[in-house]
């Protein structure tokens, strides 16, 4: 079994955190979902008890909502979990909010939005970690995400639903400049997730130069040197039959003080000849 922490703060995040408690497993059966106000036993010592499933953890998700972007309990639970595991394996999950709004300790993390595509390659991430004998195949996977994945979204939507009826209109004033403010920050966004990819590839060479890349370039090298070889055939045959040529013209004045001259002569062509199937 695969230990998956998921860390909240607040009311909004904790039901999120509920709602991937309980529908992780219908994907992913072999992963254990923790969240601590679910799962602490009656009468264990809460702090001792969370700081034993950070520890045990192989995956941690951090739910970010509009409501604890600058919780110091949620920066506190993600340098935990960064001491613990791999920070490739820590993903805040931002429900109602932009990347662009996180600050932090929680921006050394790749984070998840909440969109189809994006929870589909965390649990993909979360698949990986599984041990191998436990892991899903890419084919069943998808089966299985795309299975679950309308119920997950109806009971996050209904979170939402449920938070965001709360919130203060914004001025029907604001509209025009929030429009433009949404497209400023769409594109700051946009360009924040390209340098933090490009910074993941950089510390992660194999992502340039995948295991085997090398060695499927030299094959591919070779196909193409055989290809050419294979052109280059007329040309040696035709050097050949002048050489040959030479030798019978050889063969014709043996005796004669000309034999060691036409003799080098076919040398020199032969030589010169091996100089044009290089330069090819």
């Amino acid at each position: 079994m695969l230990k998956v922490f998921l860390s909240w703060s607040g009311e909004e995040s904790h039901a999120v955190a509920c709602v991937f408690r309980d529908w992780l497993p219908s994907v992913l059966q072999s992963a254990k979902p923790y969240v601590s106000s679910q799962d602490i036993d009656k009468g264990a010592r809460w702090a001792t008890d969370i700081a034993g499933e950070l520890e045990e953890a192989a995956f941690g998700v951090i739910v970010i909502t509009p409501q604890n972007l600058h919780a110091d309990w949620l920066n506190f639970e993600a340098g935990a979990l960064s001491r613990s595991i791999d920070k490739s394996r820590v993903s805040p999950f931002l429900f109602r909010v932009k990347r662009t709004d996180v600050q932090g300790p929680l921006l050394q993390f790749q984070s998840t939005l909440h969109q189809k595509d994006e929870v589909e390659k965390l649990v993909a991430s979360i698949n990986k970690t599984l041990p191998e004998e436990e892991r899903l195949d890419d084919e069943r996977l998808k089966r299985g995400f795309s299975v679950w994945w309308p119920e997950l979204e109806r009971e996050l939507s209904s979170v939402e639903n449920r938070f965001s009826i709360s919130e203060e209109p914004r001025p029907t004033s604001a509209r025009s400049s929030d429009v433009e403010s949404d497209r400023v920050s769409g594109m700051i966004e946009e360009i924040l997730e390209l340098v933090r990819n490009q910074t993941k590839v950089l510390s992660d060479p194999e992502t340039i130069l995948p295991p085997g890349y090398i060695t499927h370039v030299l094959r591919h090298r070779v196909h193409r040197d055989d290809e050419r070889r294979m052109k280059m055939h007329p040309v040696i045959e035709v050097t050949l039959m002048e050489i040959e040529d030479k030798i019978r013209h050889i063969v014709r004045v043996a005796g004669s003080g000309e034999v060691e001259l036409l003799a080098r002569e076919a040398i020199s062509e032969i030589r010169e000849a091996r100089k044009r199937f290089e330069r090819r």
